[in-house]
């Protein structure tokens, strides 16, 4: 499934990946993408869990279309803290995501 990203447009976005976590889709493509949405880290961190040795396991992949370094950087590392922790207390909460994986939560 194609995620495609328009800054102008975010809840459309945020419907999309409600429709991907709904339908059980567990590999989308992100395109158009600068920066890490919110969106886009709450897919990731839904399908976060940790496996019998607590390794972190994730069941949502992201791969990621991207022409430039520091996209590329941004992809690599851990969700940026900013999203993590409004979304994790309030509207767009991560029900179901076990909380201490959140961390790790990479796109």
């Amino acid at each position: 499934m194609n995620l495609v990203h328009d800054p102008s447009e975010p809840d459309i976005e945020e419907r999309t990946v409600d429709l991907y976590l709904r339908y059980g889709v567990k590999v989308i493509e992100a395109a158009a993408f600068m920066t890490i949405t919110p969106a886009l880290v709450r897919y990731r961190a839904m399908g976060l869990t940790r496996d019998r040795s607590g390794n972190v396991v994730s069941s949502h992949k992201i791969i990621a279309k991207i022409s430039r370094p520091e996209v590329a950087e941004a992809f690599l590392s851990p969700a940026p803290e900013r999203i993590v922790s409004r979304s994790a207390g309030g509207a767009q909460n991560y029900a179901g995501a076990s909380p201490d994986v959140k961390r790790d939560c990479r796109c």
